[in-house]
């Protein structure tokens, strides 16, 4: 597939966009998107460490459990995944679960979120008096790898930018890059590295799945924050003034959201070639198209954050 897509007649849009999808990835078996960007650059780096086994938690339909269980596998690590139910039925979670235990992860399944850090806590020290040195994995990954991949997949995306063909009767003009970039935020880690990548004229406009503007442009900040601190030369000025959250369309947080984005979810991924999942992507893309009107005149571009691989027949 190409990583990115015009689309003529985006569904819900009412106007031409464009879709992009981080999918060029060494780790595109992995899953590619966000996910995989920072395993790539921090896995190798754990076992030079001497990290022998990574321990971390996702719901049964994580696309973050997915990515590192295949990851761990290629990079000889043993995995072990503590992995909680989601809201509401869902096929991914039993086909997920499968594919993380093919890859040889370790399942450890609970029930309820507050059963989770005694969990965790209890794995570690089971490792540790095995002798193993742990690491815990962070759904997001270490900020220190997270950000800078995250500004990498920015670069790959305006490098295919400026070589793309304009499509025949686009009514959109030809910048040097997007005017508006959309995207599912969670924690905010991804937007923060993309915001550090793209320039200072293309708005960031994040679809909050779950938390609460607020708390996610927070962390935002201190992540972009901290990243300028750590780096003599990070190559950028401060952005923490030019990028936006909205939190209107969480339907309930988490792994909530309404019955008809399994349909809209079947039908972008039908268009796509690449999943579009309801839990992050399908909530962030019809969260972008009631906010379409206020850009009617600008060049809008979707960031796929992933899976990008099919993990289901449509």
């Amino acid at each position: 597939m190409q990583a990115l897509q015009f689309w003529a007649e985006a569904p819900l849009a009412r106007r031409p966009i464009w879709i992009w999808a981080d999918a060029l990835l060494p780790g595109a078996r992995w899953g590619g998107g966000n996910k995989a960007a920072v395993l790539g650059k921090q896995l190798s780096d754990l076992k030079a460490q001497g990290h022998q086994a990574v321990v971390s938690a996702g719901s049964m339909g994580s696309n973050h459990a997915r990515s590192l269980a295949l990851a761990c596998c290629d990079n000889a690590l043993e995995c072990h995944l503590v992995l909680y139910p989601l809201p509401r039925a869902s096929d991914d979670g039993p086909l997920r679960c499968r594919q993380m235990n093919e890859a040889g992860a370790i399942l450890h399944f609970i029930q309820d979120a507050s059963e989770l850090s005694a969990t965790m806590i209890s794995i570690v020290e089971k490792l540790e008096v095995q002798g193993r040195t742990p690491y815990y994995w962070h759904s997001d990954g270490d900020p220190r790898y997270a950000l800078p991949a995250h500004r990498d997949a920015a670069y790959r995306m305006l490098e295919a930018w400026s070589n793309r063909n304009i499509h025949a009767g686009e009514a959109l003009r030809a910048g040097a890059a997007p005017d508006v970039v959309f995207l599912a935020t969670g924690t905010g880690r991804t937007q923060a590295g993309l915001l550090i990548g793209l320039p200072e004229a293309t708005r960031l406009q994040g679809i909050s799945i779950a938390r609460p503007a607020e708390r996610v442009r927070q962390d935002i900040e201190q992540g972009i924050l901290n990243f300028l601190a750590s780096n003599a030369d990070p190559g950028v000025t401060d952005p923490t003034s030019r990028f936006y959250v909205n939190d209107h369309h969480r339907q309930g947080g988490y792994g909530h959201y309404d019955p008809q984005r399994t349909e809209l979810s079947r039908q972008l991924s039908s268009l796509a070639g690449i999943e579009f999942d309801p839990i992050y992507t399908t909530k962030a893309y019809a969260g972008m198209c009631a906010l379409l009107d206020a850009y009617s005149s600008q060049s809008v571009l979707f960031w796929h954050t992933g899976p990008n691989i099919m993990t289901k027949t449509l």
